[in-house]
C-alpha cells in the first residue's frame, strides 16, 4: 500500500472500520483502480459525485442520464446539472489497488462534504452520517424537489 494512503487509513481507521473495511484482508497487487469526481462546469465548479472504479466505471453518470426516465431520481438530478451548468469529470487518483481505492474513496467523500461540496452519493462514510450539520445540509439538496432550489446549491 502506498505510504500516504496508509497514513490516511491510520488517521481515519475507526470510520473505515465502521464500514467493515479491513485493508489487510482486501489488498491486492493489481493497480487498475482509480478515484474519479464529477463536477459542474459552470461559473463555480461544484462537485456532485465521487466514486471509485476500474475501466470505464466513471461513465455511469452519463449512462444514467441517457437511460433516464423521470422515476430514476439520481439520473434526473445529473441531467438537471448537465443541462443547466454542464458537467465533466476528473481523475483524483489513479493506479491504485482496490484496497487503496476503497480508502481514498471514503476519505475523499468525507473531505469534500466537510468542505461543503453538495455530493449526491447515496452511500456515505459513517463519519459523515454522524455529523448532524453535514447531514442536514446534504438532505436539503439531496431531497429538494424544487429544481430552482436544487440548482442553487451548485451556483
Amino acid at each position: 500500500m502506498k505510504e500516504f494512503i496508509k497514513k490516511i487509513y491510520q488517521k481515519n481507521k475507526w470510520e473505515l472500520d465502521m464500514l467493515n473495511f479491513y485493508p489487510d484482508e482486501q489488498d491486492d497487487n493489481e493497480r487498475k483502480s482509480y478515484i474519479y469526481a464529477w463536477f459542474t462546469t459552470g461559473e463555480n465548479k461544484k462537485y456532485f459525485y465521487i466514486g471509485k472504479g476500474k475501466n470505464s466505471r466513471y461513465n455511469h453518470i452519463l449512462k444514467e442520464i441517457e437511460a433516464l426516465d423521470r422515476g430514476k431520481y439520481k439520473g434526473y438530478r445529473y441531467k438537471i446539472l448537465q443541462d443547466f451548468y454542464g458537467i465533466d469529470y476528473e481523475f483524483l487518483y489513479q493506479n491504485l489497488t482496490d484496497c487503496e481505492a476503497s480508502i481514498l474513496e471514503a476519505y475523499s467523500i468525507m473531505e469534500y462534504m466537510q468542505n461543503g461540496e453538495p455530493l449526491l452519493n447515496v452511500i456515505l462514510p459513517a463519519a459523515i452520517m454522524e455529523d448532524e450539520k453535514i447531514c442536514k445540509y446534504r438532505d436539503s439538496y439531496f431531497y429538494e424537489k424544487d429544481e430552482k432550489k436544487f440548482l442553487d446549491f451548485y451556483k
